[in-house]
């Protein structure tokens, strides 16, 4: 402050910011999402589980846009190649194998601008670093797993410009129909939270499931052995996967045990850890128990 009688004062002050990144595009916001003015858009999907390709491909397709998947960040980095850019948009998955999704972004940027080709990160945490991190290698926005309907919905109409194309239908399903109600008596899952991921399919829900129980079966013994060879490191990349598929699925109880014993291994404690994997071997066991029972009455 300076002040000199009769004549006045002055009030000054700093603030300090942290510079906003020089590849950040700021997002237009639109009022209502109109999922009709986006369809026939053409999205790269890049995940590498196969259950969350499935989910994320159904809710890319009810929303009307045409699907390419890559099953990591290599593939998707080969995909994106300079000249005719052949997507509208890229959904990137962060944990993958051969490539993460930073380093594919970072390759991708050298080729594409955040204006020329939007990328929206997929990842397991909603954490605001998170968020910055993704934004500062120069992708456009975030969206945290699992991949809420109404949040994707909203995070397309920001970023796809109108195509004036119509999307292809859904492909039809075969599997063994179930009714709604047999869904009601899997424990340890949240039936409306999984089918809403899916526009209600149950067939494809059912199949799913299906997978989920199959390649999970073996998990446990797996997580004992990484640990009683101090890979917490390998075993983390495991509770990942399953906690990222569970979640998706509406297997909430298990993915919240999933999470927490994920940080748990970041942090390096195994002592926890191992009461945790308690925890998730029951949860585990009482879902896996459930789709079998299911499964045999078919």
């Amino acid at each position: 402050m300076e002040s000199e009688p009769g004549k006045g004062s002055v009030f000054s002050f700093t603030l300090g910011f942290q510079p906003a990144s020089a590849t950040e595009v700021p997002a237009p916001a639109p009022e209502k999402c109109d999922l009709n003015a986006i369809k026939g858009a053409r999205v790269l999907l890049v995940e590498d589980h196969p259950i969350n390709q499935q989910i994320a491909r159904v809710q890319l397709t009810h929303a009307g846009l045409l699907v390419t998947v890559a099953s990591n960040g290599l593939e998707a980095v080969k995909l994106t190649l300079p000249g005719i850019k052949p997507f509208d948009l890229v959904l990137m998955d962060i944990q993958m194998p051969e490539m993460d999704g930073y380093e594919a972004t970072r390759l991708i940027r050298q080729q594409w601008s955040p204006e020329e080709l939007p990328i929206i990160a997929m990842t397991a945490y909603a954490l605001a670093k998170e968020r910055r991190n993704c934004l500062d290698l120069g992708m456009n926005d975030h969206l945290a797993k699992p991949i809420d309907t109404a949040e994707l919905h909203a995070a397309l109409c920001r970023w796809l410009k109108p195509r004036p194309e119509l999307s292809p239908a859904l492909e039809a399903n075969t599997e063994p129909v179930v009714a709604e109600d047999g869904f009601r008596n899997l424990p340890g899952i949240d039936i409306d939270d999984g089918l809403e991921r899916l526009g209600g399919d149950q067939a494809l829900y059912w199949s799913l499931l299906r997978s989920f129980a199959g390649e999970n079966r073996q998990v446990v013994p797996q997580l004992h052995s990484l640990m009683n060879e101090g890979d917490l490191g390998g075993a983390r990349l495991v509770v990942h996967t399953l906690r990222g598929v569970a979640g998706n699925l509406g297997i909430t109880e298990l993915a919240a045990t999933a999470a927490e014993l994920e940080r748990a291994l970041v942090r390096e404690e195994p002592a926890a850890a191992r009461g945790l994997m308690a925890d998730l071997a029951k949860g585990l066991a009482l879902v896996l128990a459930g789709v079998t029972h299911l499964e045999e009455q078919l």
